[in-house]
Protein backbone atom coordinates (compact mmCIF):
# COMPACT_ATOMS: atom_id res chain seq x y z
CA UNK A 1 0.00 0.00 0.00
CA UNK A 2 2.52 2.46 0.42
CA UNK A 3 4.38 1.85 -2.56
CA UNK A 4 1.19 2.62 -4.14
CA UNK A 5 0.39 5.85 -2.07
CA UNK A 6 4.24 7.20 -2.94
CA UNK A 7 3.42 6.20 -6.87
CA UNK A 8 0.05 8.60 -6.39
CA UNK A 9 2.10 11.32 -4.92
CA UNK A 10 4.80 11.01 -7.72
CA UNK A 11 2.27 12.47 -10.22
CA UNK A 12 2.53 15.52 -8.47
CA UNK A 13 5.25 17.88 -10.51
CA UNK A 14 8.65 18.63 -8.84
CA UNK A 15 7.58 16.29 -5.36
CA UNK A 16 10.28 13.37 -4.57
CA UNK A 17 8.01 10.62 -3.36
CA UNK A 18 9.20 7.93 -0.88
CA UNK A 19 6.78 4.80 0.12
CA UNK A 20 9.44 4.82 3.17
CA UNK A 21 10.37 7.65 5.80
CA UNK A 22 13.68 9.53 4.34
CA UNK A 23 16.32 9.75 6.46
CA UNK A 24 17.46 13.16 4.97
CA UNK A 25 14.48 14.36 3.21
CA UNK A 26 15.57 17.22 0.03
CA UNK A 27 12.08 19.30 -0.21
CA UNK A 28 10.00 19.39 -1.59
CA UNK A 29 9.64 16.00 -0.54
CA UNK A 30 6.95 13.76 0.69
CA UNK A 31 7.26 10.43 2.81
CA UNK A 32 4.61 7.18 3.96
CA UNK A 33 4.08 6.25 7.48
CA UNK A 34 2.06 3.82 8.83
CA UNK A 35 0.25 5.11 11.85
CA UNK A 36 -2.39 2.52 12.70
CA UNK A 37 -4.35 -0.88 11.76
CA UNK A 38 -7.64 -1.19 12.91
CA UNK A 39 -8.09 -5.38 11.98
CA UNK A 40 -11.19 -7.27 11.18
CA UNK A 41 -13.47 -4.35 10.67
CA UNK A 42 -16.12 -6.29 9.13
CA UNK A 43 -17.59 -9.79 9.36
CA UNK A 44 -15.04 -12.83 9.01
CA UNK A 45 -11.95 -10.55 8.25
CA UNK A 46 -13.39 -9.11 5.52
CA UNK A 47 -11.92 -5.32 5.88
CA UNK A 48 -9.03 -3.78 7.84
CA UNK A 49 -8.52 0.03 8.43
CA UNK A 50 -5.64 1.05 7.68
CA UNK A 51 -3.80 4.69 8.54
CA UNK A 52 -1.10 6.31 6.74
CA UNK A 53 0.62 9.80 7.82
CA UNK A 54 1.71 11.65 4.53
CA UNK A 55 4.54 14.30 5.60
CA UNK A 56 4.72 16.79 3.04
CA UNK A 57 8.21 19.29 3.43
CA UNK A 58 8.95 22.42 1.27
CA UNK A 59 12.06 24.12 1.90
CA UNK A 60 11.95 27.11 4.08
CA UNK A 61 14.16 29.97 1.47
CA UNK A 62 11.50 32.94 1.37
CA UNK A 63 8.97 32.45 4.41
CA UNK A 64 5.94 33.54 2.44
CA UNK A 65 7.30 31.97 -1.05
CA UNK A 66 7.19 28.40 1.27
CA UNK A 67 3.98 28.82 2.44
CA UNK A 68 2.80 29.16 -0.77
CA UNK A 69 4.15 26.82 -2.16
CA UNK A 70 2.96 24.42 0.79
CA UNK A 71 -0.02 25.74 0.26
CA UNK A 72 -0.40 24.42 -3.06
CA UNK A 73 -0.22 20.90 -1.51
CA UNK A 74 -2.80 21.24 0.43
CA UNK A 75 -5.28 22.17 -2.06
CA UNK A 76 -8.10 19.91 -1.99
CA UNK A 77 -7.90 20.22 -6.65
CA UNK A 78 -4.81 20.79 -8.74
CA UNK A 79 -2.27 19.44 -9.94
CA UNK A 80 0.01 20.01 -6.75
CA UNK A 81 -2.83 18.69 -4.60
CA UNK A 82 -1.86 16.04 -2.28
CA UNK A 83 -5.59 15.03 -1.51
CA UNK A 84 -6.07 14.76 -5.38
CA UNK A 85 -3.14 12.94 -6.26
CA UNK A 86 -4.21 10.04 -3.59
CA UNK A 87 -7.67 10.17 -4.24
CA UNK A 88 -7.41 9.89 -7.65
CA UNK A 89 -6.21 6.21 -7.22
CA UNK A 90 -8.67 5.15 -4.54
CA UNK A 91 -8.40 1.56 -4.95
CA UNK A 92 -4.54 1.37 -5.21
CA UNK A 93 -4.81 -0.16 -8.71
CA UNK A 94 -7.32 -2.50 -7.39
CA UNK A 95 -5.02 -3.47 -3.92
CA UNK A 96 -7.86 -1.59 -1.57
CA UNK A 97 -11.74 -1.57 -1.65
CA UNK A 98 -11.12 2.70 -1.06
CA UNK A 99 -9.04 5.13 0.40
CA UNK A 100 -9.42 8.81 1.35
CA UNK A 101 -7.68 11.70 2.44
CA UNK A 102 -9.49 12.25 5.81
CA UNK A 103 -7.46 15.30 6.72
CA UNK A 104 -4.46 17.95 7.26
CA UNK A 105 -2.43 18.50 10.15
CA UNK A 106 0.96 19.83 11.93
CA UNK A 107 1.56 22.38 9.68
CA UNK A 108 5.08 23.43 11.19
CA UNK A 109 8.72 24.36 10.74
CA UNK A 110 10.77 21.31 10.98
CA UNK A 111 14.71 20.84 10.74
CA UNK A 112 16.21 18.80 8.08
CA UNK A 113 19.33 17.43 8.55
CA UNK A 114 20.58 21.38 9.57
CA UNK A 115 18.25 23.08 7.80
CA UNK A 116 14.95 24.02 8.10
CA UNK A 117 11.68 23.58 6.15
CA UNK A 118 7.62 23.82 6.63
CA UNK A 119 5.83 20.53 6.69
CA UNK A 120 2.12 19.32 6.70
CA UNK A 121 1.08 15.81 7.77
CA UNK A 122 -2.26 14.37 5.85
CA UNK A 123 -4.07 11.43 7.26
CA UNK A 124 -4.99 8.68 4.77
CA UNK A 125 -7.63 6.08 5.96
CA UNK A 126 -7.36 2.70 4.03
CA UNK A 127 -10.25 0.55 3.66
CA UNK A 128 -8.21 -2.87 2.90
Amino acid sequence: MRVRLAESLATIPELQASAYMLAAPLPPCAHVIPTAVSFDDAMQGGLDTRSFTVQVFVALGLDQAAQIKLDEYLATSGERSVKAAIEANATLTGLVHDLRVSEMSSYNVVTLDGAQAFSADFTVVVYA
